[in-house]
């Protein structure tokens, strides 16, 4: 158990400070855990994440050396990241993400008008497999993969407290796939990978192996932060009814980008770095 002031109890929800940096969890009953309301914020709401998968096809011509494992793979460049050459991205078209909005949701209320880039492409020079699934290749020259990520999604999912000790696991409902947009998103972009190599014949593939195994990507947004649900923090990153606590991740994001967040973590951290210089260095 940790105690006060390292427990910050809000209507519904319970916020956890470890070091500088701040987790929420929606309590689902604060009376049942024994939590004093001091606010009502929506912690744990809005979770998404780049859900992610690979296919992974076996080399010819071996004696090439075009994947990792290989001895005559051993360019040193391709060590240092991701062996990738390049990324790139698709949109999937309009009338295709319309037909799958059983939900009832406008193409604007999902994402922003214009084009953007709903699907990632990569091709590794190794079996890149992720968290998620035990499928596993050997890295020993033979394969490569192209893992494809789903950048946009409009799947969400929560975090609630398991009980009210620190070192019980929270539980987790990512909500992956939930909606039929991203399902389609996702079965169409895996078709369309497929042909790639196999000329007409991605559907028929899908529809008859069926893809079971998706991995989520590392990272897991948004705990902090809902466009339609209100928000925990306000501009400056501050924590809403507690004074003297900011966040400063990747959580406070209300949606998910098309993109990479690295960059955009970087963005974040001095920004607010440099908030607080300028609320706590006195000025001359």
């Amino acid at each position: 158990m940790l105690p006060p002031p390292y427990l910050l109890p809000v209507q519904g929800f319970l916020i956890v400070t470890v070091e500088t940096s701040l987790v929420g969890y929606r309590a689902g009953g604060a009376t049942s855990l024994g939590i004093n309301n001091i606010g009502d914020l929506p912690v744990g709401k809005n979770l998404h994440d780049h859900v992610s998968g690979s296919l992974f096809l076996k080399l010819r011509n071996l004696e090439k050396g075009l994947a990792i494992g290989s001895p005559l793979f051993n360019k040193s460049e391709y060590f240092t990241s991701t062996a990738v050459d390049w990324i790139s991205t698709i949109t999937i078209p309009n009338d295709l993400i319309s037909a799958a909005a059983a939900d009832g949701t406008g193409l604007d209320e999902l994402f922003d008008p214009g084009p953007r880039a709903h699907i990632e492409f990569l091709t590794v020079y190794a079996p890149i497999a992720g968290g998620g699934t035990e499928y596993r290749l050997p890295f020993d020259g033979t394969h490569i993969s192209t893992p494809t990520l789903l950048l946009l999604p409009t799947s969400r999912g929560q975090v609630t407290l398991a009980s009210m000790n620190a070192t019980d696991d929270p539980i987790i409902d990512p909500g992956y796939l939930s909606t039929e947009v991203d399902r389609v998103l996702l079965r169409e972009v895996y078709v369309r990978r497929y042909e790639q190599w196999e000329p007409h014949k991605g559907r028929a593939w899908l529809e008859g192996e069926a893809l079971h195994r998706v991995f989520r990507n590392s990272q897991i947004l948004s705990k902090c932060r809902h466009s339609s649900h209100g928000t925990i923090v306000d501009t400056e990153c501050n924590v809403k009814v507690i004074r003297r606590l900011r966040v400063s991740d990747i959580s406070i994001l209300p949606l998910p980008i098309a993109s990479h967040y690295q960059t955009a973590m970087y963005v974040i951290a001095e920004a607010t770095a440099a908030m607080i210089l300028e609320d706590e260095v006195p000025r001359a």
